[in-house]
């Protein structure tokens, strides 16, 4: 994965370079900072999980697209913990995500209003 994939799949996902470097790849900002520079390989196994986290929204995406599920936007990462149960940061950022997608689909095909 190249230093570009990196930060394009992170930005993706709603992820912060400190969400990422903390939830992902558990190493500090900087070491993050240093692979989206290019002044750092990215290691094979955080590419590994970036593409599985990928994977993963592309799931959810699909599902919510196919069952026509609405999907909740959590401002915050309590308010999400508190509707599921669940803290997890990349989950939550996916939900994030996954909701602005839904959301310009359906702005799309209604209109803005």
């Amino acid at each position: 994965m190249t230093n570009y994939e990196l930060q394009a799949l992170r930005k993706l996902l709603f992820l912060d370079v400190a969400e990422a470097a903390k939830e992902v790849g558990e190493v500090t900002t900087r070491t993050w900072q240093r692979w989206e520079d290019g002044s750092r390989k990215v290691p094979q196994d955080i590419a590994d999980q970036m593409n599985d986290w990928c994977q993963l929204y592309s799931d959810m995406l699909d599902d919510k697209r196919m069952n026509n599920k609405d999907i909740t936007y959590y401002k915050a990462l309590d308010d999400y913990e508190t509707a599921t149960g669940k803290r997890n940061v990349v989950v939550w950022r996916l939900t994030q995500a996954i909701y602005s997608i839904l959301l310009l689909e359906r702005l799309r095909t209604n209109g803005l209003d």
